[in-house]
């Protein structure tokens, strides 16, 4: 889940931050520079001029915090001030709506590409079930994995939970009571067995020459193997 901090000097960022939480983002009110620590996105509401010099320091502070992506948001802006925020570095300026749809939007189709992005750099090979290099995208935001040449696979939450945790830790075995705290928590009533039955299905939904990926390791627990 990607995380977006949000700056607004009037309430209108509790709004906002609802949208978020909404559409699948994790959103936090950005009230110091502290707050700006492991963000992907900082969206910045600039609605009165006192606005101004706060929006120019957290600009400032994105390449010391290594933030990804900030955008602006306003119904007007003049075209000086425009000029400057975007030659300081935002990514691009979002016009303020009631529904704030093309601020999902951007982060939609922006955050599709850091995704794709980001698997490009961890492509995994498995030659074991073919001879050749296969890549595997892993797409967070959509609970969903594609194998080259394949369709896309939707998984339930618990099975991209199962699958993500195993994909993070290749070949390494993960216990059976860890994998069921991450399921379930600590939840006493979930035994462990259930697990079993997510992989299960999981592994039913992987493409045959694939599914040999998902290991038991008996005693112990399960692995993907890459």
């Amino acid at each position: 889940m990607y995380k977006v901090g949000i700056f607004s000097s009037e309430n209108s960022d509790q709004h906002l931050m609802e949208i978020m939480n909404k559409n699948g983002y994790e959103s936090v009110i950005i009230q110091d520079e502290q707050r700006l620590k492991d963000l992907d996105v900082l969206l910045l509401e600039r609605k009165k001029d006192k606005d101004f010099a706060q929006i120019i320091e957290y600009i400032v502070q994105k390449k010391k915090y290594n933030i990804p992506f900030i955008w602006i948001i306003s119904s007007t802006l003049p075209e000086q001030e425009r000029n400057l925020y975007l030659r300081l570095g935002v990514n691009g300026i979002i016009n303020r709506t009631d529904s704030m749809k093309e601020v999902i939007f951007t982060l939609d189709n922006n955050m599709e590409t850091k995704l794709l992005n980001d698997n490009k750099e961890s492509t995994l090979n498995h030659d074991k079930v073919k001879n050749k290099k296969t890549k595997l995208l892993v797409k967070e935001r959509t609970n969903s994995i594609q194998f080259e040449g394949e369709e896309e696979i939707f998984l339930t939450k618990k099975e991209f939970t199962l699958f993500w945790n195993l994909y993070k830790n290749p070949n390494k075995p993960i216990s059976y009571k860890e994998l069921k705290k991450l399921l379930w928590g600590d939840d006493k009533t979930e035994d462990i067995y259930r697990v079993a039955n997510v992989l299960f299905l999981l592994r039913k939904k992987l493409p045959p020459q694939y599914q040999d990926m998902l290991r038991t390791i008996r005693g112990v627990g399960y692995m993907l193997v890459l």
